[in-house]
């Protein structure tokens, strides 16, 4: 999640800080939306990546090619702008998780018809 004052509380968090270096080193997948992208580039987590989140802070997408586009996949990282694309991230997380048929499903079982 995202929004504050929880990313700054994210930012400082020692548990969260190991959980990500971890996962990042083992190729484990990363997701983050809003704010708390901002979280992975001041850990230097999005060196050389593509990413996004809430318009305003890209500039603490430290090392990140920043893309304005509502949720990006770059390897093992998914990132997205805010509670406006909530859908399109958590069907990015299954369509990465679960497969392309799997997202298409939700997606319509939610009734949800992309723009």
């Amino acid at each position: 999640p995202g929004g504050m004052p929880g990313t700054m509380h994210l930012m400082k968090h020692d548990g969260l800080d190991r959980l990500l270096r971890d996962f990042d080193a083992k190729k484990k997948p990363i997701a983050a939306i809003c704010a708390a992208p901002t979280v992975l580039g001041q850990k230097g987590l999005l060196k050389g990546r593509n990413a996004t989140c809430f318009t305003g802070m890209e500039e603490k997408l430290l090392g990140a090619k920043v893309v304005d586009a509502p949720v990006v996949m770059d390897q093992t990282i998914i990132t997205s702008k805010g509670l406006g694309t909530a859908i399109d991230f958590s069907l990015a997380i299954v369509k990465y998780l679960k497969g392309e048929a799997a997202a298409e499903t939700l997606a319509a079982q939610i009734l949800y018809k992309s723009n």
